[in-house]
């Protein structure tokens, strides 16, 4: 994404949220009185819409219980009304049963069907009168001989006979009492056919219990006279009845059919919550817009028949207008305008394409995913991501947003100064891949409709701002195909191949030479082909102004018109841009981008909105989520625990917890100790709240000294804080300083030259050690070298907190205090401060004659290593088999059910953790394996599962299984290829290791993944 400076977080009246084609603000609601074509799609409908291909496996079911109803309906009306050549009226057995077997089997089926796509009262009347029908063909078939059973008592004219028909009908009469008083907001017709029943059933009732009570007695031509006057009530229902099934098929087959169904629902009840409501907060009007006949309106049709149905009815300069982030539209059509930049990294954040305007003022802000991902707790990371998409959703359904957010970041956070590394889930591969598929899942949501669509970004090689003169736009990542199909490329993997994310987003710099927003090798060989990420609806997304970068920053064309076309023609679909970043009208005017390229990158661009139900209005899968999915009670306390979850102590000399009470004197030292400001880092919303440690500290009732202190300066500034900060200190009990860095150390478009802390701080912290008093640091921001802090004496604890979001201060006071154990881990290798020598622009991982290695695979200098963190009890932990594990390749694959080999299971990991204290607390298990097997260099160890124990009591053994899969196990040999060698490895558990595990894996060398290999570029 473009630096910080430039980015413009202010929406226009025009910029396309929240306004419709022509002007208006999609939330106004708008009562309408309905057309025939409309109806049947308002009130039969499903509230959760249907993908195309669910539609066609379940077509629509109204005419089918329409005529099941009236086929049978009908015969009954008619002889009851005694019409010329009907059977007498005074007994219904006239009436083949093969006539109400149909009714009951036809309309059993649809209300079945309509329970399936989500239509409770539809459902509910054709079951009903479906079973109705069918209790009716039973009695009526004389193969069952029903009254046989009434014989003694008088046959069917018998009293027990007819009172038990009259209490039939009578519960028909409250039940279609029930229906009617359901449709009386609907339309006339259908409050005319409910009538109609209720009565129909009410002299039948009357007709039944006059034959009870008189019996052979009875007054025939009384009977008679109620039966007729029952029909003529239900010939009400049997003309309204036909009307509607007529209008049905109409609409079924798209026969206009302007004929009126008597609107009721502006007439009866018409308050704001209970109006039929044509508006919609997102997407073009499907009810009554120019687009209302297009095909993409029709939620019965395939998504890719959606799609193409509203490309082909763009005009050329409509096209191209549509192919960039801030996408114009299409006013003659009703298609509004539509920003594709939307953000939520950890909770919904500003971006051209998102309107913090009230109500939607503010939404929850999570951690930063770097300290997110240091809880090592994916199920966690769902029910984050959950709210995170129903948050985002809610803000598209709004009228404020897109329903598409690029995120998450997945780049691996190869170099310490990088200033965009908290943004992601750490240095290891499997932990990345772990934490975003579970990411995903709860963003995009399990259903057949998107939620959002998320974006998996900087697609590839991205990991450096600026750095020796150059910078993303004009950095080529030289990379061997060892390294990139190792470390730089798995997480798209997980994203394409694995979780089918709904968008990807190229990237700023070149791979070996090759723009990647212009390579097609990256794009389509890799990404669409060899990872199957063929959907239709998946579309690729350049990040904002990398179109320009082809041609002005890495020279790979020669013109703005040339690297735009080469970039839509090698398969990305939608610039993302501010004004000049590309020049679509200059490709298309000189032949270099052609209509079939530009209506597949349209195609893709729609289907995946349709995916999104941004076409279906309220009856969107999502549609229901609002302001009140916001900030819920659940959200917050989410916020809380996955703070306290990552936070990482990394010394502790028994002085942490504090036993703090009421009234504990306590210094909070530090430039975020009450700086709210401080705590959310980048790509952040307006959360709800901010709160401080000061603030969290009110909440315990402590007695605090209150002084702030420095943040980036160092010894030779003017020191403005240092008295104040040893006056509060003097006062107290206990010190806590809050230190570190914040964004103005690093962020986008800029990265740390220094990963020291800074002198200012360390002179401050210093003279506080020397007080004698309870010591502890709490560091925000990224890692620095604790490594003075470590040593240092008077400092008694020191725990990392990255950007701990909305309730950061009160997750570090619960951990300060002993409310909350602590037990996150390091995502990331903690660096010596020298380690800024090596070139950033060095992609190389294995270690050489320049290079000691990247991340804890290949160095082994750290300060503290990948996985570190301290916790306030001891644990032993161990695997539970007492002798190796064995093995066999051919034997797992061939038990294997998964399309991808490197995806089979093999058999667990068992392991037994035991709290040797007294307190609870969770575990983070890690467990790595090494060995000398494969292509040389050999790594040190790389990490092979994980799992968050919870809640271990002292005293307490818990066991857990660790899941392993093969591609785990396997190694990238120098052509990419992923292959599993057998021999001898060793499993370590824990960080330091606790315990070893001798690993032996038999059978052949296999590639579990042959990697494809460049050709030429075009």
């Amino acid at each position: 994404m473009p630096e910080t400076s430039k980015t413009d977080h202010g929406i226009s009246e025009n910029n396309g949220v929240g306004i419709s084609a022509n002007g208006a603000p999609l939330s106004r609601q708008v009562t309408v009185a309905l057309t025939p074509e409309q109806y049947e799609r308002l009130f039969f409908q499903p509230s959760a819409p249907r993908r195309g291909d669910l539609a066609k496996k379940f077509a629509n079911p109204t005419l089918l219980g329409l005529i099941g109803f009236l086929v049978p309906y009908t015969s009954t009306i008619l002889i009851l009304c005694g019409f010329q050549g009907a059977v007498p009226p005074q007994s219904l057995v006239g009436i083949g049963a093969d006539y109400y077997f149909f009714g009951a089997l036809a309309m059993n089926l649809a209300g079945v069907a309509e329970f399936i796509l989500g239509n409770t009262f539809p459902m509910a009347i054709f079951i009903v009168y479906g079973s109705h029908w069918g209790s009716l063909a039973y009695q009526q078939d004389p193969i069952h001989r029903t009254t046989d059973a009434f014989s003694e008592l008088g046959g069917q004219y018998g009293a027990a006979y007819n009172a038990s028909q009259g209490f039939h009908n009578v519960s028909m009469v409250l039940a279609s009492f029930v229906f009617l008083i359901g449709t009386i907001r609907v339309n006339f017709l259908f409050t005319l056919t409910f009538f109609g029943l209720v009565m129909l059933f009410a002299f039948i009732a009357a007709a039944d219990f006059n034959l009870a009570f008189n019996g052979v007695e009875a007054d025939i031509e009384h009977i008679d006279m109620l039966l007729r006057v029952a029909g003529g009530f239900g010939f009400l229902g049997l003309i309204s009845g036909w009307y509607l099934a007529i209008l049905t098929a109409c609409e079924a087959v798209g026969i206009p059919c302007p004929l009126p169904v008597f609107d009721l629902s502006s007439k009866v009840f018409p308050t704001n919550e209970t109006t039929v409501s044509t508006s919609q907060t997102i997407g073009p009007d499907c009810q009554n817009g120019p687009l209302s006949n297009n095909l993409i309106c029709d939620v019965y049709a395939s998504p890719p028949e959606r799609a193409a149905a509203l490309v082909a009815a763009m005009e050329t300069q409509e096209k191209l207008d549509n192919l960039v982030s801030k996408s114009k539209g299409v006013p003659r059509l009703g298609l509004p305008a539509y920003n594709w930049w939307g953000e939520a990294l950890h909770g919904v954040a500003g971006a051209p394409g998102i309107n913090f305007t009230e109500p939607f003022s503010n939404a929850t802000s999570f951690p930063m995913p770097l300290l997110m991902s240091a809880a090592f707790d994916d199920d966690l990371i769902y029910q984050i991501a959950n709210v995170i998409g129903n948050e985002a959703r809610a803000f598209g359904n709004g009228g404020v947003a897109s329903v598409d957010y690029w995120t998450p970041d997945i780049n691996p956070f190869r170099d310490p100064r990088w200033g965009r590394g908290s943004e992601t889930p750490g240095e290891d591969i499997l932990r990345i891949k772990g934490y975003t598929k579970h990411l995903l899942a709860g963003l995009e949501g399990n259903q057949t409709q998107r939620k959002i669509i998320a974006t998996c970004k900087h697609y590839v090689g991205y990991d450096m701002e600026a750095w020796g003169g150059t910078n993303r736009h004009r950095f080529d990542a030289k990379t061997t195909m060892q390294d990139l199909v190792e470390y730089y490329m798995p997480p798209f993997q997980q994203c394409a191949r694995d979780s089918k994310v709904g968008s990807i987003m190229c990237s700023y710099n070149a791979v070996n030479g090759i723009p990647t927003c212009a390579d097609t090798y990256v794009l389509q060989t890799i990404l669409r082909e060899h990872w199957n990420w063929t959907g239709s609806n998946n579309y690729i997304t350049s990040d904002c102004e990398a179109v320009a970068d082809i041609s002005e920053n890495h020279n790979y064309t020669e013109t703005l018109a040339e690297g735009t076309a080469l970039a839509f023609a090698n398969g990305m679909d939608l610039s993302c841009e501010y004004s000049g970043s590309s020049d679509i009208p200059g490709a298309w005017k000189q032949g270099l981008l052609n209509t079939s390229v530009v209506n597949r990158a349209l195609t893709r661009q729609y289907e995946g909105l349709v995916h999104a139900g941004y076409f279906d209005g309220t009856a969107a899968t999502y549609s229901d989520l609002g302001i009140e999915d916001i900030n819920t009670p659940k959200a917050q306390q989410l916020a809380l625990q996955i703070a306290s979850e990552g936070l990482v102590m990394l010394k502790n000399d028994h002085t942490l917890p504090l036993p703090l009470s009421n009234g504990s004197n306590v210094a909070m030292i530090g430039f975020w100790a009450n700086d709210s400001s401080k705590l959310s880092g980048i790509y952040s919303g307006p959360p709800p709240y901010l709160h401080t440690p000061v603030w969290a500290g009110e909440r315990l009732g402590l007695n605090m000294s209150i002084a702030s202190g420095p943040i980036l300066q160092n010894s030779s500034v003017a020191d403005n804080w240092t008295t104040k900060a040893l006056n509060a200190a003097q006062r107290s009990d206990y010190i806590l300083y809050f230190g570190g860095l914040d964004t103005s150390a690093a962020a986008e478009g800029f990265d740390r030259t220094d990963i020291s802390w800074p002198s200012a701080q360390v002179d401050l912290i210093t003279k506080l050690s020397q007080l004698g008093k309870s010591l502890v640091v709490i560091a925000l921001g990224d890692m620095v070298d604790n490594s003075p802090l470590l040593s240092m004496e008077g400092v008694n604890s020191v725990i990392w907190a990255n950007w701990p979001g909305q309730d950061g201060g009160s997750a570090v006071m619960q951990v300060v205090s002993g409310a909350y154990s602590v037990a996150g881990r390091l995502p990331i290798t903690q660096y010596p401060a020298d380690y800024t020598s090596l070139s950033m622009l060095d992609m190389n991982l294995r270690p050489d004659a320049i290079s000691p290695g990247r991340t804890y695979r290949w160095y082994n200098e750290s300060v503290q290593p990948f996985g570190f963190g301290l916790h306030y009890t001891s644990f032993d932990a161990m695997f539970s088999a007492s002798k190796g594990l064995i093995y066999n390749v051919q034997n797992i694959i061939s038990n294997c059910t998964y399309k991808y080999q490197d995806l089979c299971e093999v058999a667990p990991i068992e392991i037994a953790v035991t709290n040797k204290g007294n307190r609870t607390s969770d575990f983070v298990a890690l467990a790595f394996i090494k060995g000398e097997v494969g292509p040389e260099p050999f790594p040190l160890k790389t990490l092979v599962s994980y799992a968050r124990l919870r809640d271990i009591d002292g005293g307490v053994t818990n066991m857990a299984s660790l899941p392993l899969k093969l591609g785990t196990l396997a190694r990238v040999d120098e052509s990419g290829n992923t292959v599993i060698y057998p021999g001898e490895y060793t499993l370590l558990l824990d960080e330091p290791t606790q315990a070893e595990l001798k690993l032996t894996i038999t059978g052949d060398a296999t590639v579990l993944d042959k990697w494809p290999q460049p050709t030429t570029h075009i």
